[in-house]
Parts: structure tokens; sequence; C-alpha cells
């Protein structure tokens, strides 16, 4: 995680709903130290005082770092010095300072990456290598960003270099800047990531939110997740068959993507994080727009595999319905042929009362609907899985959920879709949720709900955490003809909302906190009152 200014703070640690979405698909976010350049703002007093030293001889501030990482639950630092002036001195004391900062981290299983930017001397000079000027800082750090200045020839040399250390290539990371170009910045991907043999270092993208800020204020949910699949896919939009012929190489062309479905209970309702309302079984219990990343679901990541022999039909994620959350899939064409839709990798270990849901409903068309399962990998990679089709019987109209026994399977899950046979089209299909379980357990409650702070309609609310596993907690207000209406959700224990008003002919608003488990099951609720 990149980011800070001389204006908006040197250190920045990444923020909660972030950290949980990243953890719950199994990446590791780092906070960022950043000692700009001279000419935005920098101070080298600043570069000083990060790496001062104690009467010990100790480096205060690295275990500072490593005690607000471990606190606030993320995965390490990425040290940035771009301030130009220093010298020698410096530069052995910032050593030491990272020598410190690495092992204390790793004691609590944390990491730190190195920007390539001040050298051995303490000048700032930014190498696009791993070299003499720099080595001694990559050997203090897990990994190093190598700066955009790399050519062909500077990465096959840092690969060597790393190599005589004893340290893979793959704990550089060549930089890619998609802030301004995104998918139309010129990029010499052979040198990093050649087609016909070995990567040479791996690849850092340099602020590929792009995919969100280049879109006009008016932007969609659906605009960015149209621009997200084209960045991370590929003109092809189909990551089994991508581009390799564009000018922009999408990752999906050459990096293998791991999941983190390996254990029971699994289940998604597809949320992305984001939406225009809130829905809980099929029915909105808010009509705001709302963003939460630490909502966000594990989501399919190979977006999105279709194999037919017919017309591809358009798969999205879709934000004018759902089941629960903000988002369901949609898949909509002609369906002229079987259609198999490719949904999550996974390792998942079946046992004889392992079932599947499926909650779907059927908006346009009509089609027969078959759950795949593979319990073995392709036969070549990027194959097709060696699926088992169970049909899933449908009850009648509106959203349904289905449950499949996995007769006749053992072992691991390695692949989970579905398979779509339309017997009269086009088809408008969305699938809201899926489910993996061998039980379904409801999580217990949380306790001692209270208003911590109160600003007018603007509340702080606090509560004790429900004892066991809990996925997200979500917040109510109970409305006086008996109905909830939804405020939001977190994985923390504390939750604001601003803008609040009294109903009318109400002197006190009722609130609610439930626990929700990781199969969407939901708690009884802690309750309190505010009087306005």
């Amino acid at each position: 995680m990149a980011g800070g200014s001389a204006g908006e703070g040197l250190i920045l640690a990444p923020n909660a709903p972030i950290v949980d979405a990243a953890h719950r698909h199994g990446v590791p976010v780092l906070g960022n130290v950043f000692l700009p350049p001279v000419a935005y703002g920098g101070q080298l007093q600043w570069t000083r005082d990060l790496v001062q030293k104690d009467s010990t001889g100790h480096y205060p501030l690295a275990a500072r770092l490593v005690a607000v990482a471990a606190a606030y639950g993320f995965d390490g630092w990425f040290i940035n010095a771009e301030t130009s002036g220093g010298n020698t001195a410096l530069a052995t004391d910032m050593l030491g300072f990272m020598n410190e900062l690495k092992t204390l981290g790793t004691a609590q299983g944390l990491r730190v990456t190195w920007y390539d930017a001040m050298t051995v001397s303490g000048s700032v000079s930014w190498q696009g290598a791993l070299n003499n000027q720099n080595k001694t800082f990559f050997q203090a750090a897990d990994s190093m960003f190598v700066d955009f200045r790399w050519s062909q020839s500077s990465l096959a040399s840092s690969a060597t270099t790393a190599q005589q250390l004893g340290r893979s290539p793959y704990e550089l990371w060549a930089g890619v800047d998609v802030e301004a170009n995104g998918t139309s910045a010129s990029v010499n991907w052979d040198a990093i990531v050649p087609s016909a043999k070995a990567h040479v270092t791996s690849l850092g993208f340099y602020r590929p939110e792009w995919t969100r800020n280049h879109l006009p204020a008016s932007r969609t949910p659906g605009d960015f997740h149209a621009a997200d699949d084209l960045f991370w896919t590929g003109s092809s939009l189909d990551p089994s068959k991508p581009s390799t012929s564009a000018s922009w190489r999408a990752p999906a062309v050459s990096v293998a993507d791991r999941s983190t479905v390996s254990s029971l209970p699994f289940a998604t309702v597809f949320n992305t994080g984001h939406g225009l309302k809130w829905y809980e079984d099929g029915e909105v219990t808010s009509d705001k727009a709302w963003n939460h990343l630490g909502l966000q679901d594990r989501l399919p990541s190979r977006r999105w595999v279709v194999r037919t022999s017919g017309q591809r039909p358009a798969v999205t994620f879709d934000f004018a319905d759902a089941w629960r959350g903000g988002s369901s899939l949609l898949v909509d064409g002609a369906l002229d042929a079987p259609t198999t839709l490719d949904l999550y990798a996974t390792r998942l270990p079946l046992t004889a009362d392992t079932v599947v849901e499926l909650t779907y409903r059927t908006d346009a068309g009509a089609a027969a609907v078959e759950l795949a399962v593979a319990t073995a990998e392709p036969s070549a990679a990027g194959g097709a899985p060696p699926y088992t089709y169970f049909p899933v019987t449908s009850s009648g109209d509106g959203w349904e959920t289905a449950t499949v026994p996995l007769t006749g399977s053992t072992g691991t899950v390695h692949a989970l879709g579905v398979r779509l046979t339309a017997s009269s089209g086009p088809v408008r299909w969305r699938l809201g949720g899926l489910a993996v379980r061998d039980a379904a357990p409801t999580p217990a409650a949380p306790t001692d709900l209270r208003v911590t702070g109160a600003d007018g309609g603007n509340l702080r609310f606090a509560w004790q955490v429900a004892p066991g596993d809990v996925r997200h907690y979500e917040l109510y207000r109970t409305l006086p003809d008996g109905t909830r209406r939804f405020l939001g959700g977190t994985c923390q224990s504390v939750f604001y909302v601003g803008g609040l008003t009294a109903e009318q002919g109400e002197s006190s608003g009722g609130f609610e906190v439930r626990a929700v488990g990781e199969l969407f099951t939901v708690s009884t609720a802690a309750a309190t009152t505010h009087t306005w």
C-alpha cells in the first residue's frame, strides 16, 4: 500500500476495511512510510528523525512501527526514502533502522519492502535495478520495489544479482506505473514476464486504482467493474483465453491465481463491497448507496471463464438486484448451447455430509441449472476442470435456494461452477448465493450495544464481540412500525453513522447489532435506544 505526502502525513497505516477484504482473499497489506522528494515538500530532518537511535543504540521508531502493524492487524511496512541531501552516515543509520525493523517484524510475522530510491551513499538515485548501490537495503528487507526506470538488461542483471545473494529474483517487484494511463501504459512486458520462458522478476503495479479514478464522477459500480475486468483480464474478458497480442498484457496472461477457498464452511453472496441498495433475502432493507470493503466476499478470481460452443453470454456483477448485500452475478445472453461458467478454484475437503446450496433466480427465458463440481485438476494448465454435473431442481418463480448433496463425490473439490441449458431464450439468470457446508451453525450474539458518542444525528456505536467465529456485524435502526433499516456493517466492534433523524413522533430511536456467520446465518440481536 502506497501513499503519504508532506501535507497529509508521512506514515500511513491501511484502513480496516481494506485489511479485512485483502485478508479474506489471502492478500497481505503493508502500511507506507514515505519520505517525499524535496520538490514535493520533503525535509531531510524527517529522514533523520525516522532513523534516530536511543541511548542503547536501538531505533525506537522501528519498534513503534512493528507495534502499530501488530496492533491493527496489517502485514508490515513499505519504506520509501526519497528525500535527497543525505550522506553515507545517514545511509548507515537507515540500514541499521531497516535491519531492526526487519528483525522485530519477522518475530511478529510481518514483512518489509524497500523502495529503490536511497543509495548506500545516502543520496537519492533511482537505479531501476538491484545493484551495488542498493543491495544492502534489499538484504535488510523481504523484497524491493524496483523503480520505473528499469530496462530489459537491468532487470536481467537484477535477477542475477538476487540469485548471487541467495535470494529469489521474485522478491524484486518491477514497477509498472499505471496511475495516469492505465491499460494504455507503454510497458516492455517481455523484460518482466516473457511469454516463452520463466518470468524475470515479479510485477509491481503502481496505483491500479486507475480502474476507478479515470472514470467520470457519474460512474456506476458496473462501470468500475467493467474497467477492472479489462485491466486484470484483458480485452478478451475471458482469462481462459487471454489476448497475447494486445499492447496491454493483462495479468491473466501470465499470472496464476491462487484460491483461498480451502476450508468448510465456505459461502458467498457475490458482494463486491459496494452497492446501490442493501438486500436481505431478496428484499431491500436500505435504499441508500453504500460502500465498505470489509463486507466484500471472496469473489471469483478468474472473471469470467465461460465454456460454450455457442454465443458467449455477458457475465457481470449486477447491482440492480441481489439476494443479500449489494450485488448478484448476472448471466445474460442467448444461451444457444449448454454454457458452463467457472466460479471458484477451491481446495475443499469432502465428507459424507457435504452439500452445496445455490440461491438463484431466472428473470427472463428458461434454463435448466446444474451444479458443476470437479474433484481433480484439469488435464493441462488452463484447461477445463473435469466437472461432474449435478441437477438443480427448481421449485418455482422468484429467488429460490436449492440444496445439492454431492452424492458419489469423494476427496477434495478443486473447482465449482454452474451449467445452464436454455429451453427458451434469451436468458437472464442471476446467482445470488453459493455455499458449501457440512453443517449450518448460527453465531453467538454480540452484547452491550451502546452509543459512545453523539452529535445531533451523528452517532458512534460500540459493542462487545460475540464469542466464536464471526464473519462480520450488521447494525440496524428499528423503526416504530416494527421494520428494520440497515445502517451498515463491519468486521470491527465499533461503527459511526451520520445524519440520523427521528421518525415522526419518535422521542428515542432503537438500534440493533447482529453477528453474521460465514454461511450468513445471523445471531439474535443486542439492542439499545438513543434519546433524540
